[in-house]
């Protein structure tokens, strides 16, 4: 994720990262580097730029299987 300005506000239970009347939710978590997933989630994130919120981006991330080192076989 990347913003050309302002931070980016993200959640991964679904809620909005904005509360009602603009604060920062207690869910949301500020972007800071990239997040590793280990079972689906829905992302949801906006950007916050001088007090100003984005609009709402939803982003399914589906994770499927075990992990792949769990499975590999010295030889």
């Amino acid at each position: 994720m990347s913003s050309g300005r302002g931070d980016i506000y993200f959640t991964l239970d679904g809620s909005d990262p904005r509360l009602v009347g603009g604060g920062i939710s207690p869910a949301a978590k500020k972007y800071l580097k990239p997040i590793r997933f280990n079972k689906t989630y829905l992302l949801k994130a906006r950007v916050l730029f001088k007090g100003e919120w984005s609009a709402l981006d939803e982003l399914p991330f589906k994770v499927e299987g075990e992990k792949l080192a769990g499975n590999l076989e010295e030889k």
